[in-house]
C-alpha cells in the first residue's frame, strides 16, 4: 500500500511506541477503503507539517540574517550618530558582544539611545547602554 511509510513514519513522530502500535493495530483493523482513505489524510497530513517545517526555518535563516549588522538590514554603529527620534520613535538596536539572557536584538525608544535624556547615566536602559548599532524598525 503506497503512504504506509508515511503514515507509520507520521505515527511515529507524533506518538510513543505504545501508541504507535495501538493505532497500527487499528489501522489493520480497518477495511481497505478506510485504510487508503486515513493513510492519505496521514499523507497529506505529514506534507503540510513538513512545508511548514520548512518555512519557519526559511523565516527563522531570514530572522538571523536580518537581526546582525552586515546583514540585509541597514545597521548604522551608533559611534556614527545617534538616529533621529522624531523620524524613528522606536528602533532596533544591536548589542555587539554583550547578551542579555541569549538576546542582542531589542526594540527600544530612540530617545532612550541618548544618554543626555537621563540625569544619571545609570537610569539610561542597560541595553541601550550597551548597544553598538542600530536600525529602523521595519512595519509589519
Amino acid at each position: 500500500m503506497t503512504g504506509s511509510c508515511h503514515a507509520t513514519e507520521l505515527f511515529a513522530h507524533t506518538y510513543d511506541a505504545q501508541r504507535v502500535i495501538f493505532h497500527l493495530t487499528k489501522l489493520l483493523s480497518l477495511k481497505h477503503d478506510q485504510q487508503a482513505r486515513l493513510l492519505d489524510n496521514c499523507n497529506r497530513g505529514f506534507a503540510q507539517r513538513i512545508e511548514l517545517e520548512h518555512r519557519i526555518e526559511e523565516q527563522a535563516a531570514t530572522i538571523e540574517r536580518l537581526s546582525r549588522p552586515g546583514g540585509d538590514r541597514n545597521w548604522a554603529p551608533l559611534a556614527g550618530g545617534l538616529p533621529d527620534p522624531d523620524r524613528y520613535p522606536r528602533v532596533l538596536i544591536f548589542t555587539d558582544g554583550t547578551d542579555f539572557a541569549g538576546e542582542q536584538v531589542f526594540d527600544v525608544k530612540a530617545e532612550n539611545l541618548d544618554p543626555r535624556m537621563f540625569g544619571d547615566v545609570e537610569e539610561q536602559p542597560e541595553v541601550c547602554r550597551a548597544a553598538t548599532h542600530w536600525a529602523p524598525r521595519p512595519v509589519f
